[in-house]
């Protein structure tokens, strides 16, 4: 980023505790690569 988009600290404050809340999550399914199709199991 090369200038402050001038997001207000209330708009970090909920970017980051959504984060905290997706890294917190476990996933059934390990991450493939964008060439290979996800599908449903």
């Amino acid at each position: 980023m090369f200038e402050d988009p001038g997001l207000p600290d209330s708009w970090w404050e909920a970017l980051t505790s959504s984060l905290d809340a997706l890294a917190a999550r476990q996933a059934p399914r390990i991450a493939t690569p964008d060439t290979v199709t996800i599908t449903q199991p």
